[in-house]
């Protein structure tokens, strides 16, 4: 039992050679350390690699019908024995030789006549490699498998969030409509201090209000897979119209605050006439008015909009330009990440709002495989915001 398992702790060795006196040779120099077998041939090599799954060949260049070379080639050229080492035992000593024979894939190479001492450290060199990088093989896959589960545990704790917070959201509703009793209240017979204080319910009640209806309209639509209807879709066109519509006084949106006309918001535009994209043509509207809302809203008054297209390595973009109030380096990414911003930082410039449009944007660019991401050079500077037609970000 003990010899078997000396056997199993030892490294198996082919070698292949025509001839029995370098065999002879090369045998009574490994026995001792290493599992030996021997092939007299090409073809009766590449059959024994496969039964023996050697750790490592010995082999000879010049034979008949399929020399060394050509059964390098073919060892190299499977994916089950590509990565075991081989050296070429030669007689053939040029630069040329060798090149050619690394060229193929061989590990190194041994001139005959045999120096034992050199044989046995090239080989132990080379099994030490093999082990060495068949560990760190071992622990990639190993590395590669946790993050697996770890991405699969976040996935599923990301889906619980969205479940928990619609729930949560929908459920804030029925207290939210006994608090909103306040507002038909008759304030004719209150003092004014109940005045104030039924004043600061109502006041609370909307933001409450406005709140619940933000994130389940978020959450509704960040929970569900979006159904795209992948169309050819004009850039140009579809631009031009959330133009008009941010321009035109009689449009009837939602936000005072996004009409370009309220804040005498210049709207420019540089778009070419034959950029034609896949996309769901609703979603992608929407996507362009959220970031013309946030270019409007972000503007000083009087300020400039630009919205231009461009090919930046063979693959479409459109650009929103704002002279606003810029970005923090630091918030760029969280910008499209709900909840991410501090309540401050979201309303430091005296705008309300719970920042969930820029990730509403970009679920839409994610389930299209756009790329969206945002550029400031800081607070007073202005922003871009591009949307690549190519590679998610």
């Amino acid at each position: 039992m003990k010899n078997q398992n000396k056997d199993n702790e030892r490294e198996k060795i082919l070698i292949v050679d025509d001839t029995a006196d370098n065999i002879e040779i090369l045998v009574s120099m490994l026995k001792e350390k290493y599992i030996l077998s021997v092939a007299k041939q090409g073809r009766m090599a590449l059959e024994m690699v496969l039964d023996h799954k050697p750790d490592l060949i010995l082999l000879d260049i010049m034979m008949p019908e399929m020399d060394g070379y050509e059964v390098c080639k073919k060892l190299k050229a499977d994916e089950t024995t590509c990565d075991i080492p081989i050296i070429f035992v030669t007689a053939l000593d040029s630069d040329t030789d060798e090149k050619y024979g690394f060229s193929l894939g061989a590990a190194d190479y041994i001139t005959k006549p045999f120096n034992p001492e050199i044989v046995k450290a090239r080989i132990k060199t080379h099994l030490h490699l093999k082990k060495h990088r068949e560990h760190l093989e071992d622990m990639v896959k190993d590395r590669t498998l946790q993050l697996q589960k770890a991405n699969t545990r976040l996935k599923k704790s990301d889906q619980e969030k969205i479940i928990f917070l619609r729930y949560l959201s929908h459920e804030m509703n029925t207290p939210l409509n006994w608090i909103g009793v306040a507002s038909i209240i008759d304030k004719s017979d209150l003092n004014k201090e109940n005045k104030e204080f039924l004043n600061i319910i109502e006041k609370g009640f909307e933001r409450i209000s406005s709140l619940v209806t933000e994130v389940i309209s978020y959450f509704d639509f960040a929970g569900n897979a979006l159904n795209l209807d992948i169309r050819n879709v004009s850039i140009r066109d579809t631009v031009l119209n959330i133009i008009k519509s941010h321009k035109d006084t009689t449009c009837d949106r939602v936000n005072e605050e996004t009409f370009a006309h309220a804040k005498d918001i210049d709207i420019r535009h540089e778009l070419s006439n034959d950029l034609v994209i896949q996309a769901d043509p609703e979603y992608f509207k929407e996507l362009l008015n959220i970031l013309m809302d946030n270019a409007v809203v972000f503007s000083e008054t009087g300020g400039t909009v630009m919205v231009e297209s461009r090919i930046n390595k063979k693959i479409p973009e459109l650009i929103f330009t704002d002279q606003g109030k810029g970005i923090d380096k630091k918030n760029l990414d969280a910008l499209f990440t709900p909840f991410a911003l501090e309540s401050h930082e979201r309303h430091e410039y005296g705008k309300e709002g719970y920042g969930l449009n820029l990730p509403r944007a970009k679920i839409i660019a994610d389930a299209h495989g756009w790329g969206l991401w945002a550029k400031s050079k800081g607070k007073g500077q202005g922003a871009e915001f591009i949307i690549e037609f190519g590679h998610p970000s």
